[in-house]
């Protein structure tokens, strides 16, 4: 998993926000699409 610098602020204020574990993130048009862990 390879993330710029958008992709890593992204991760980091939806952890924040969820408290949620993020597994990967990715773009989809001008969709951001995260992958958590289960729990």
């Amino acid at each position: 998993m390879k993330l710029d610098n958008q992709s890593i602020q992204l991760l980091n204020i939806f952890e924040s926000l969820t408290n949620a574990s993020v597994k990967d993130c990715f773009t989809e048009d001008s969709k951001v699409i995260f992958v958590v862990n289960t729990g």
